[in-house]
């Protein structure tokens, strides 16, 4: 997750010690703020800790209901919530007076600062498909568009766990499999591709949710080509770019109508970590709990 060490450096800039652990190494550390990347959680180890809970995402299929009201219903009252944006805190339904505020994803240096292709002929793919690989995504839906429509192109998936694709794929010979790699080494797989693919299907809580990886690539100046749903619209009025939007059964999806489209990319100068940290609210709460934090601009 590149919000922790976002945070991380956000707060080691103001001297502020900070430890990443897992849920079952939390009993070992008493910290002043216990910060949450929920999840569960249903019992405070450390009672005289500043609880955060932060919510990036609301619960995916199967049961996404029963989930939402699970964790409704189970997890403790943290002092302070965090939601992705206003879709998820409405999914979840806290009906407590918790004060909230809202994080969207930040850019990290190495996506700001990618260098910008210079020459077609630096790319090795045709593709590329960067992110999760799950089930509820229909990701065999685009693989298999590689084997009939696309076959004389290539594709990189940049993932984990693929390892069934492999054997599903393996007489593909255009669909290539990399990963996983560290968040700073994306850039440099973004750069050896024409197009990137952004692919989700238009059901809750996919077409609702920031789609990272659609950002991540308009940041490296690759051309995306992306499924069509409410939150990639929203995006596009409000920050710009020019997009090649998929039809659902990808009808649309060939090589002579992506080439013909002009790419454009979107101003994400207010993405920054820094920025989406201070619009959070998360900071004037932890200046109510410790005056004498500062939180210069």
């Amino acid at each position: 997750m590149p919000g922790i060490q976002a945070y991380s450096n956000f707060f080691s800039n103001y001297g502020i010690e900070t430890k990443s652990v897992l849920k079952t190494g939390l009993s070992e550390i008493q910290a002043d703020v216990e910060w949450h990347f929920m999840g569960t959680h249903y019992k405070r180890k450390n009672p005289a800790a500043i609880v955060i809970h932060e919510y990036a995402s609301a619960s995916v299929p199967p049961f996404t209901n029963l989930k939402n009201l699970l964790k409704r219903k189970f997890n403790i009252q943290p002092d302070f919530r965090i939601y992705l944006n206003q879709f998820v805190k409405n999914k979840l339904q806290f009906s407590d007076t918790v004060s909230t505020g809202y994080r969207d994803l930040g850019l990290s240096k190495e996506f700001l600062n990618a260098p910008e292709r210079q020459h077609h002929n630096e790319e090795v793919y045709d593709f590329i498909y960067c992110g999760s690989i799950s089930r509820d995504l229909k990701i065999h839906k685009l693989l298999n568009h590689f084997t009939s429509e696309l076959k004389e192109q290539t594709i990189l998936i940049l993932s984990k766990n693929y390892q069934h694709l492999i054997q599903e794929f393996k007489k593909a010979d255009n669909i290539f499999f990399a990963g996983p790699v560290l968040q700073s080494e994306i850039p440099a797989y973004l750069g050896k591709a024409r197009f990137a693919i952004n692919f989700k299907p238009d059901v809750e809580p996919h077409n609702q949710q920031t789609a990272t990886k659609l950002i991540e690539y308009t940041a490296c100046k690759i051309p995306v080509i992306t499924s069509d749903f409410s939150w990639v619209r929203e995006f596009q009025q409000r920050y710009g770019g020019e997009y090649f939007y998929l039809n659902e059964d990808l009808s649309n999806f060939t090589w002579e109508n992506i080439n013909r489209v002009k790419y454009s990319f979107p101003d994400l100068s207010e993405l920054t970590w820094e920025h989406q940290i201070r619009n959070s609210g998360v900071l004037d709460f932890l200046s109510t709990k410790f005056p004498a934090l500062k939180w210069q601009s």
